[in-house]
């Protein structure tokens, strides 16, 4: 079962659910019964991927049979038949009627369509329940229908086992799809797989199908849990119940009676409507039936033998030519309908007895030897694959053309030769687009897939728009004259194929349209490439008016005849019948066949700009650049389009790079405009382009290249570009004016230049050195702007007082402001709402709230004005002022939303479009007020909040039935407990498979299974905060609390995730209670990852389940692993470290897990904490990436199994004077015991060698002072045995710590040297050896000599 969350092996179930456990109970019993269980429910299963080093989804035991109690699949040992078991009660009703239906007499009846009962099973431990064993069945489409033959033989027999069920008094009630299946092992030679149906047995490969038409198929009814058996008491057959799939029956009712055999037939009539004739075109002749059958009034459908009567006569009134003809999907583009039709058309002709004898001596279109020889040159040229440059000239020239070839390649040079291998490659790959269309349409079998032409000639339109930035030639080729090649010829034609061809001709010279479309459509299924049958095809339609379908079909023709002027009026058509993407198709390939058309070109990228489709338009500009570089009507166009795809960056390198270029050609600043003839400043490139440079850079926050812009292109304009010593001033003052009275250029400086400058160039120098922090110089700039008339320059001004807002000189902005606000003409709500806040940000907030309150009064919708005014009313200490302007926001906020879901249902459908692209589409860049095309195979808003309407319906089921068994469960009855656990798994899997509950960004808690936006979040989370602050404030006790709202969540599918943590522990606990420990195991630890439990009490609690469980199960390598968690999120309190030595208090493999060398260290190193705690607080600081506190000066590397998991949420706050004295004091009680400062005395140590021991873990920290100290103590223990023995242990014990084990072993080897002696004199005179065998026992482990601490046991250590 899927995971949401993670799809590594980690969270994936490679273990049996419970549901399937309880199959592999059953494995040797229904083996004995003839019946094998795949080999995943083997008792002895092991995953195959890991023995055979695959991954794991590519074993046939990864797959598990999908959930539902009481079936599986299994084979017949006997006859390797495929066979479905089915867990039904003894007594039950299904059982009876399935039994009766199979008797040996009626099974006999060939009407009989009811599913085979081969036998019953008796459940080993179940008196009451027994196993119906039934063929494996297929959905009736699956493989999908291929004729409409195939419909009538599906439709006769269902409606012949239906009469036969209601003439045996028998009602199924529940008729539907999902119930009325088909035996489709003759379609499967090699069999399939009951789960992945498409794979073989062993999902090795794709299983093969035959045609349908090729097998007898037998349908078949099945589960008949609510059905009824009349009898033949003359009773009223009425029922009552609205169980069952089909809920469209109008009758159905718990509370009055309805006539079932009525019923039947209107889930039949349903089933006809919703599975044949809604997904298929041509099947209307049953439409008139299917209608009956569903009448909302019982009275007026027929009875089942009425219905098949009527369906049989539907039937043999069919044509044989029509009744094989094949199915067409309603969702078929009509290209793959032209193509799919002349399959069929020989195909069906076959099958009805119609075809001609291809094969017949008298046959005229037998080839003779010249046929032969121009068929052999068909089929080396008419394959796709066989395309290249010289695809074209294959055929055997004449003298003649012999002749001219020689005498003109004399003259050919190596650059024309390049051009005609470009030429060809480029027609081969528009003929491999053909062909790669034509394999589509052949591979789309049954035509189901939903726009299937129109996505695979989009994909190819995009891969097309990427060649124009890797396929364009040298721009120096622009202009040059191009000899025009003529049209390649195509593939040269068999004589069968040429007789067709001439006979269309001759019948569209009669005007027999239809029978010229027949003949041309056979012609396209023998050759797809003969380009005159398209273009016939195409004046049919033409003719019949059909001018969409026509243009289609010429458009399919222009693949093969290689000419951009065709396909410049094939997108001309396109364009003016509104298939825009269809047009931009035609544009691209006019393009490809002539580089040198720049037009094409431009209409292209003018197409694209009219639709919206921008990124299109981008690439076409580009490419245009590329042709024409520096080219400024192409600039121009380009520059709106990079703006609204704020690629600013590319707009502005295109425009610096044409300001070098008209810059370096024409240094004098002026020239001849190429497009008027005429001498103009710059030579084209003039201010305005300029000014375009400068803003893009004051946007790109690149001001420093904004002047440089502005400077050096004025001088260059003003024809003083050699004047290159103005640079060297780090100011402006080449442009200072008299009028700004600023005094520059003392003496031996640079003298102001006083030279004029444009007002709109001054302003964006204003921009960039105000936006740089360059004040004064801006200051100097700005002062000049806004001398001008406000009027006339009011975006200048508006532009100046945004700099200087952003700068936070709110005092220089608010002047201006006011200065626009003032006068109506250049007045705004945005000039007002800025001097609004540049008041207030100075502090004049009456004032402030006067020009809100203009605001508002102007526009009373202005939400961002009531909510500035509320709290600036709030700061002024009138929140009644301010509450009523949040209620009012909010309840804005609440009308904009129900209307929003009133707009966003609804809408017109779609009509079909004749364009062979979606048109609704736009590539790249939406336009603007245009939705979003919904994917078809994608679910709704709608669809997904029904879906969740039903899961949490099934999850409140489920719960309830949970909460009634939960006492029966904890009193260890079995029934209960089997049921609580069915239940429970049902519950825990849809949590776990929820994706919202399992998102990577976890610490963001659940917010629902429909979150809204953050932005909306915390723009309502503000309104709705303010409310409720001003309400407390205010007292108002009596109205609605407007509480804050947490953007989480506390619920999921109605039930608290209190209960859904406490469901989830018990599930976990009952499993490993039942020997499933590595399930439960799995199911807490994925519960760890939800963003639903990430507080630190949700993950304590977690974690101490976890070592629940593993204390169970003997997992104590689970039980140090979680209790270091704890330990590591509760520094400095030994409540975790209880846990860890109570759960480790007994057993050997407790012990072993407790003399880990890991925990040693780990534990070690929370001591050394502890003590630092308690000594020196100041010593400890706060590491953010482990995210607890560690000591000064340490690496901070640490144990990688002591790093924090991102969930771990550890507080880090700094250590405060109180903190330090609770910090010191739950340290103090988690050490063992403390350091006295100063030294202990000879006698001390003499008298107290268990201090000494208790002590000597924090002495080793300092291994030269301690060495001393040892040295010292020897000295003072002197000689003697006893003596001799502990300083022996000691010293060992202090070479263990430090991790030097040669010279540990070495000092316990002598302390059980001592004891041997002395054991020979006193059997019970062991002294120290046992602690010593102990210690060097585990050296001994750790270094993998095992025997040699075997022995140790042995001698030492055993009773």
């Amino acid at each position: 079962m899927p995971y949401a969350g993670d799809h590594s092996p980690e969270f994936t179930n490679f273990q049996l659910t419970l549901f399937e456990a309880e199959w592999r109970d059953l494995y040797f019993f229904l083996e004995s019964h003839g019946y094998r269980l795949r080999p995943r429910y083997h008792p002895d299963w092991e995953p195959s991927w890991k023995r055979k080093n695959i991954e794991f989804y590519e074993a046939e035991d990864y797959i598990q049979f999908p959930v539902r109690i009481g079936v599986m699949d299994a084979t017949r040992i006997s006859n390797g038949q495929l066979v479905y078991l089915k867990e039904v009660k003894s007594a039950s009703s299904e059982l009876k009627i399935l039994s009766y239906l199979s008797s040996d007499e009626l099974r006999k009846d060939p009407r009989n369509h009811t599913i085979p009962l081969l036998e019953t099973i008796q459940h080993p431990s179940k008196p009451s329940l027994v196993f119906m064993v039934m063929p494996f069945l297929r959905f009736i489409d699956q493989p999908p229908f291929e004729t409409i033959e195939d419909v009538y033989e599906c439709g006769e027999q269902v409606l012949e086992g239906l009469a036969f069920m209601h003439e045996h008094r028998v009602a199924h009630r529940d008729c539907a799809y999902k119930n009325v299946m088909m035996d489709a092992a003759a379609l499967y030679p090699r069999g399939f797989h009951p789960v992945q149906t498409r794979s073989l047995p062993d999902i090795s490969g794709s299983a093969p199908v035959l045609p349908r038409s090729s097998v007898i198929i037998k349908y078949y009814f099945l589960d008949f849990g609510i059905s009824t058996q009349f009898n033949h008491d003359g009773h009223p057959r009425l029922v009552v119940g609205r169980d069952g799939l089909e809920r469209s029956v109008p009758e159905l009712s718990d509370d009055v009676p309805y006539d079932p055999f009525k019923v039947d037939i209107c889930i039949l009539g349903a089933f006809f409507k919703q599975h044949m004739l809604d997904k298929y075109s041509n099947l209307d002749m049953i439409a008139s039936l299917a209608a009956r059958m569903t009448s909302k009034d019982p009275q007026l459908r027929p009875n089942a033998t009425e219905a098949l009567a009527e369906w049989r006569n539907i039937r043999t009134q069919t044509p044989p030519l029509q009744r094989f003809w094949r199915i067409k999907p309603r969702d078929e583009t009509f290209i793959a309908s032209v193509f799919r039709d002349a399959i069929s058309l020989f195909a069906s002709m076959q099958t009805a007895g119609l075809a001609m004898n291809w094969d017949d001596a008298d046959d005229p279109w037998v080839s003779s030897d010249e046929d032969a020889e121009g068929s052999s040159d068909y089929g080396s040229t008419s394959d796709s694959g066989s395309s290249d440059s010289n695809s074209g000239d294959d055929r055997v020239a004449g003298p003649s053309e012999l002749h001219n070839r020689a005498s003109h390649s004399h003259g050919t040079t190596a650059q024309s030769r390049d051009a005609d291998a470009e030429e060809a490659r480029v027609e081969a790959a528009i003929e491999g687009d053909f062909d790669r269309l034509i394999q589509n349409i052949r591979e789309a079998g049954d035509g189901t897939s939903s726009g299937m032409l129109s996505k695979m000639w989009d994909m190819n339109l995009e891969e097309r728009e990427a060649e124009f930035k890797d396929d364009l030639r040298a721009a120096s080729g622009v202009g040059r004259s191009k000899k025009k090649r003529g049209r390649r010829r195509g593939p040269v034609l068999s004589q069968q194929v040429r007789a067709l061809i001439g006979e269309g001709n001759q019948a569209y010279v009669d005007a027999n349209i239809p029978e010229t479309i027949r003949i041309m459509q056979e012609v396209i299924r023998i050759e797809p490439r003969a380009a005159p049958a398209w273009s016939v095809l195409a004046q049919c339609y033409d003719d019949m008016g059909e001018r969409g379908k026509a243009l289609q079909l010429r458009i399919m023709a222009a693949h093969l005849n290689h000419d951009a002027d065709e396909w410049g009026e094939l997108a001309e058509q396109s364009r003016a019948q509104g298939y825009n993407q269809q047009a931009l198709y035609c544009y691209g390939k006019m393009y490809h066949l002539d580089p040198t058309n720049v037009n094409a070109l431009w209409d292209r990228a003018s197409l694209a700009k009219e639709i919206g489709d921008l990124k299109t338009a981008r690439s076409t500009m580009l490419a245009m650049l590329k042709r024409l570089p520096h080219h400024l009507p192409v600039l121009d166009e380009l520059r709106p389009i990079l703006i609204e795809l704020s690629d600013l960056a590319l707009c502005a390198e295109l425009f610096q790079g044409a300001f070098d270029h008209y810059h370096s050609v024409y240094p004098s600043g002026r020239g001849v405009d190429p497009e008027t003839g005429e001498e103009v400043p710059g030579g084209g490139f003039g201010l305005m382009h300029l000014l375009v440079l400068a803003d893009l850079y004051n946007t790109l926050g690149e001001y420093g290249k904004a002047v440089n812009t502005i400077r050096k292109g004025c001088r260059w304009l003003q024809g003083r570009a050699a004047q290159k010593f103005w640079d060297a001033c780090e100011d402006d003052r080449e442009w200072d004016v008299p009028e700004s009275n600023v005094q520059r250029g003392g003496e031996g400086e640079m003298q102001p230049g006083m030279y004029p400058l444009d007002v709109n160039a001054r302003h964006r120098l204003a921009i960039a050195r105000i936006k740089g922090g360059d004040i004064e110089e801006g200051k100097m700039h700005a002062k000049i702007v806004l001398a001008q008339d406000a009027a006339e320059y009011a975006p200048l001004f508006s532009e100046i007082a945004d700099a200087y807002f952003e700068r936070e000189m709110y005092a220089e902005a608010g002047h201006i402001y006011e200065m626009l606000g003032g006068d109506a003409g250049t007045s705004s709500m945005y000039v007002l709402l800025q001097a609004a806040s540049c008041r207030r940000m100075i502090g004049d907030l009456k004032e402030a709230a006067e020009v809100y309150e203009h605001v508002i009064q102007a526009d009373p919708g202005h939400n961002e004005a009531k909510m500035k005014l509320a709290e600036i009313y709030e700061i002024l200490n009138e929140p009644r002022k301010a509450l009523d302007l949040v209620m009012q926001v909010i309840e804005s906020r609440k009308r904009r939303a129900a209307h929003r879901e009133g707009t966003a249902e609804g809408g017109p459908g779609e009509t079909a479009s004749a364009s062979l692209f979606e048109e609704g589409k736009v590539r790249g860049a939406k336009a603007k007020g245009t939705p979003a095309k919904a994917n078809p195979n994608r679910l709704t808003i709608v669809q997904l909040r029904e879906l969740e309407t039903q899961k949490e319906r099934e999850a409140v089921q489920s719960w309830h039935r949970v909460q009634e068994l939960w006492p029966q469960m904890l009193a260890n009855e079995e029934a209960a407990t089997r049921e609580w656990l069915v239940e429970a798994e049902k519950l825990v899997e849809s949590f776990r498979e929820t994706r919202a509950l399992f998102l990577t960004s976890r610490h963001r808690g659940f917010r629902g299974m429909f979150p809204r936006s953050a932005r909306k979040q915390t723009t309502e989370a503000s309104e709705d905060n303010m409310a409720s602050r001003l309400q407390l404030e205010l007292g108002r006790d009596t109205l609605a609390r407007k509480g804050a709202k947490s953007e989480n969540v506390n619920t999921f599918r109605t039930i608290s995730f209190e209960n859904w943590l406490r469901l989830f522990m018990h599930y976990a606990f009952l499993l490993t209670r039942r020997g499933q420990y590595d399930l439960g195991n799995e199911v807490l630890r994925h519960l760890l990852y939800s963003n639903a439990y990430q507080s630190r009490s949700s993950q304590d609690s977690i974690r101490l389940a976890l070592i629940t469980c593993a204390i169970h199960a003997d997992q104590f390598q689970t039980v140090v692993e979680q209790a270091r968690k704890l330990i590591n999120g509760h520094q400095f309190n030994n409540e975790p470290i209880r846990v860890l030595i109570s759960s480790l208090g007994s057993g050997l493999r407790a012990t072993d897990a407790f003399l880990v060398s890991t925990l040693s260290k780990h534990l070690l190193r929370e001591t050394r904490l502890a003590d630092a705690a308690v000594r020196d607080p100041d010593s400890l600081r706060y590491n953010t990436a482990q995210r607890r506190y560690g000591l000064v000066g340490s690496s901070g590397k640490g144990d990688p199994d002591d790093v924090p998991d991102d969930d771990d949420e550890v507080e880090a706050p700094a250590i405060t004077e109180l903190e330090r004295a609770k910090i010191a004091h739950e340290a103090q009680s988690a050490k063992c015991c403390s350091v006295r400062p100063d030294p202990l005395g000879g006698e001390e140590l003499s008298e107290c060698p268990m201090v000494f021991g208790a002590n000597i873990r924090l002495v080793v920290l300092k291994e030269r002072q301690a060495m001393a100290f040892l040295t010292h103590y020897r000295n003072l223990r002197g000689d003697t045995g006893q003596g001799v023995d502990e300083v022996e242990y000691n010293f060992g014990r202090v070479f263990q710590q430090l991790g030097l084990h040669s010279l540990a072993v070495r000092h316990y080897q002598k302390v059980l040297d001592a004891a041997e002696v002395r054991t020979q004199s006193n059997e019970e005179d062991y002294g120290l050896a046992r602690e010593a065998a102990y210690n060097l026992s585990l050296i001994y482990v750790s270094t993998g000599a095992a025997p040699l601490a075997q022995a140790l046991y042995r001698r030492w250590l055993s009773l």
